[in-house]
């Protein structure tokens, strides 16, 4: 197949624009033509076709060679245009080709058009390749142009003379020169000569090189010696000879007058800086030291000269270097301070905790040029904080996981079950006759025996059982995702045969045994609760059973659960029939000995069992779902009667009461107490509400709601029995409160066991650390007071001053202290 050409034919004749088309063809070309006769048919078919040439006759009755000619070159497209005609002269020819046409064959000799073709079409290739090349460069030329004229750098080219051939924007505003006027022009001509000679100089240096250089030059500048960074580097020719150089250069005098000010503010500062015991430093924009102390200087290696104009990198591994310098940035970008808690391994490959204060270091315009640091060791208080950590969450004496702990494995586990549709076996475990090695032997060696029990016991565990300790000799163990029941009495038997072995516990050959109590997933409860205690009552169906045996939960066992039953009928007419009151417990400055409050606590009497306390019955009503009536019963009655005393004279005092965590659960808490605050007249300062830590993290975003919005009408929330529940801290920065209760079963030994000490000691001093007051509970003695006092705890309550008692002999106590 021939090559493709499409041919645009202006002539009058259809058997001459035949004749020119079957010469072309010959020729080898695959033609696509169109014919045309008249300007307005010239100029649609160039307006609407693309074409390779165009063949024109020179003379037609309506229309000329000459006149389409004009018609092509107007409408801007650059086609091959050759004259075919009978007859033409050669002055006429010559005429039509400085017009514009490329070429004039006559009809008798058309043997030539084909050659002409391809000539001009060549010569065509060659015009459209220069133009696009012209093109290219115009555009490469605009665009560095721009580019240069957006930069804040002044930009320069010279020749190997020193004359300028183009300058930037930038350029033309630092000099006062422009474009026009520099080009031809040296440094001489726009310097003085001692600047223009120390420029040229390092001109030459380039040319001469071959190589870039960079150079710090001063140049006057509106009667201002500047300081400019330039770089600079030289254009080769074909033959490897620089041609042109180039520079680039960049007004650093402000960083250079900031750079002398940090210095000058440094030099100030290190008097300051070696007086701080903390690690101590300033750095300037870049990130480079411009002064430690001697704390950062040893903890580094090196002596404060030595760090001084160094960075990060060179200083400490990558991981630490980059985040440094991403804080530094923070800072300086957001101009506030930083305060950081930052966790640093020591080559020896111990862990130290820092906190870490970071700030911008401004000039005197208030800009920040650098910043400054101060990273204090709170490593043994992190220590501290994780001691306290999983002392709430495991057994001090065995180091086995709580009832807590345990508590949350196996909520966790009952969804997991459910999903997978498999069981759980909880073992609830009870050493026999524990209380007379206690008793006969002592102490001592009862923990020890219980210690001895714990390693035992772990041996013989699986990866994913949870071994707890939850009560003086009694244990629990979690079997989650077993297939079947007979697995649980398999396992509880192999743990009743590891007591087969006699425990050698301080020279004692001690024989114990155990009963176990099995409750299973969901057959005998579908909550945590609910299995352990049906696994709690199965372990004493076992004791029943003679001891040193396992027995499996069985509904039948619950004797109690008729007298739960009339228990829980009669607890819904108690507030009814006035059965309810409430007992007040003093709470005393331990500073002054003086009354600053009263909790309030409820009792049921109860017509055939007399004085029954809120452990007997408050369970029952929390789910038999009357807790809520009770609650706000409570809270009423006892901000009426504080506003009673507060009315008769007696000194301002707060009441504190406990809500339950259904209560907790009602949108609209902060409603009803509101509603009660304002029916009894009580201020909201005088009310404290008691919760404990595992309601703080139940719906903690409902429960945080509520908190917030009575404590901004100034309600006080406390922290109840403050280390037997939830151990997670974090809710004590996120929720409102204002006072920790430290639990009594820490108080009840405090002066015999050094473990409590330290556990109360610790509590204190992180409660006044997060802004917190303490209130210890269950205080009966003297000694317990004076070292309570010693250690800083704000309040006390408990049976040295007062057990709980009914609001007229509370009224005797407040006269008495009046």
């Amino acid at each position: 197949m021939g090559k493709a050409l499409r041919v645009l034919v202006v002539e009058d004749s259809e058997d001459d624009a035949l004749l020119v088309l079957r010469a072309i063809r010959k020729g080898g070309y695959e033609v696509t033509a169109q014919r045309v006769d008249t300007a307005p048919a010239l100029e649609a078919a160039l307006r609407e076709g693309e074409w390779n040439i165009i063949i024109s006759d020179y003379v037609m009755p309506h229309f000329g060679g000459l006149a389409a000619l004009e018609l092509l070159k107007k409408s801007g497209i650059d086609l091959p245009f050759i004259l075919v005609s009978g007859k033409i002269g050669e002055g006429t020819a010559v005429d039509a080709m400085k017009a514009g046409a490329h070429d004039y064959i006559l009809k008798d000799n058309l043997t030539r058009l084909v050659p002409a073709i391809e000539r001009e079409l060549r010569e065509a290739e060659v015009r459209r390749e220069r133009r696009r090349a012209e093109e290219a460069l115009r555009r490469s030329q605009q665009q560095l142009l721009a580019m240069m004229d957006n930069s804040p750098a002044a930009i320069y080219m010279k020749d190997t003379e020193g004359r300028f051939l183009l300058i930037n924007r930038r350029f033309e505003e630092l000099f006062h020169i422009s474009r026009k006027s520099a080009i031809g022009k040296t440094d001489y001509d726009l310097f003085p000569r001692e600047t223009a000679d120390s420029i040229h100089a390092n001109d030459l240096k380039v040319l001469e090189s071959g190589h870039a250089g960079e150079w710090e030059e001063e140049i006057p500048q509106d009667d201002t010696l500047h300081t400019y960074i330039s770089i600079k580097y030289p254009l080769f020719d074909a033959s490897g000879t620089p041609y042109v150089l180039c520079g680039i250069s960049t007004d650093i005098t402000e960083r250079k007058r900031t750079e002398e000010r940090i210095r000058e503010i440094a030099h100030q500062q290190e008097a300051i800086l070696d007086s701080i015991p903390d690690r101590a430093w300033l750095k300037d924009r870049e990130g480079r030291y411009i002064a430690v102390n001697e704390a950062y200087g040893k903890a580094v290696g090196r002596t404060p000269a030595e760090v001084a104009g160094k960075t990060d990198p060179d200083i400490w591994p990558h991981d630490i270097a980059e985040r440094f310098r991403a804080d530094d940035r923070e800072v300086m970008r957001s101009g506030k301070r930083m305060i950081i808690e930052e966790r640093m391994v020591t080559p020896a490959g111990e862990v130290e905790w820092f906190e870490t204060i970071k700030t911008p270091l401004r000039d005197e315009k208030g800009e920040a040029v650098g910043t400054t640091g101060i990273a204090r060791d709170i490593t043994k208080r992190k220590q501290m904080e994780e001691t306290i950590r999983f002392q709430a969450y495991h057994d001090l004496l065995t180091g086995l996981p709580n009832r807590t702990l345990f508590m949350d494995r196996l909520a966790l586990e009952v969804p997991q079950a459910q999903r997978t549709r498999k069981r759980i076996a909880v073992l609830f475990l009870d050493l026999d006759r524990f209380k007379n090695i206690n008793d006969s032997l002592g102490h001592t060696i009862g923990d020890h025996l219980l210690q001895n029990v714990a390693d035992r016991l772990k041996g013989h565990m699986r990866e994913t059982d949870t071994l707890a300790r939850v009560g003086g000799d009694e244990f629990t163990v979690l079997l989650p995702l077993i297939n079947q029941v007979e697995d649980a009495a398999k396992i509880a038997d192999k743990i009743i045969g590891i007591f087969k072995t006699p425990f050698i516990t301080d020279g004692h050959e001690l024989h114990i045994t155990s009963s176990i109590g099995i409750s299973i997933y969901p057959e005998d409860g579908t909550q945590a609760e609910t299995l352990l205690k049906n696994a709690d009552i199965a372990m004493y169906h076992a004791k029943d059973q003679g001891r040193n045996n396992f027995q499996f939960y069985n509904p039948a066992l619950n004797i109690r659960t008729l007298e739960r039953i009339q228990l829980e009928n009669r607890l819904r007419q108690t507030v009814e029939h006035g059965e309810l009151v409430v007992h007040y417990q003093p709470q005393v400055s331990i500073k002054t000995r003086k009354m600053v409050g009263a909790e309030a606590l409820v009792r049921w009497r109860h017509p055939e069992h007399g004085l029954l306390n809120p452990l007997q019955f408050i369970p029952v009503a929390e789910e038999a779902g009357i807790i809520v009536s009770i609650d706000q019963w409570v809270l009423r009655t006892a901000c009426a009667q504080l506003k009673k005393w507060l009315k008769a004279g007696y000194p301002p005092l707060y009441i504190t009461t406990n809500l339950s965590a259904r209560q907790f659960q009602q949108p609209n808490l902060a409603d009803t107490v509101m509603c009660i605050l304002d029916e009894t007249g009580l201020p909201p300062q005088s009310l404290g509400i008691e919760i404990t830590e595992t309601l703080a993290m139940q719906d903690t975003e409902l429960t945080a709601r509520n908190l917030k919005e009575l404590s901004a009408w100034g309600v006080r929330f406390s922290i109840d029995d403050f280390g037997t529940g939830y151990s997670s801290l974090s809710y004590l920065k996120k929720l409102p409160l204002h006072k920790l209760k430290i639990d009594k079963s820490f108080i009840m030994d405090l002066t015999e066991d050094p473990d409590y000490q330290s556990i109360v000691t610790a509590v204190i001093a992180m409660a006044h650390s997060l802004k917190l007051e303490v209130t210890a509970e269950g205080v009966e003695t003297e000694e317990q007071v004076a070292f309570l006092k010693a250690n800083g705890c704000d309040e006390i309550q408990g049976y040295f001053f007062s057990k709980p008692v009914p609001a007229d002999e509370f009224g005797q106590i407040l006269s008495q202290s009046a």
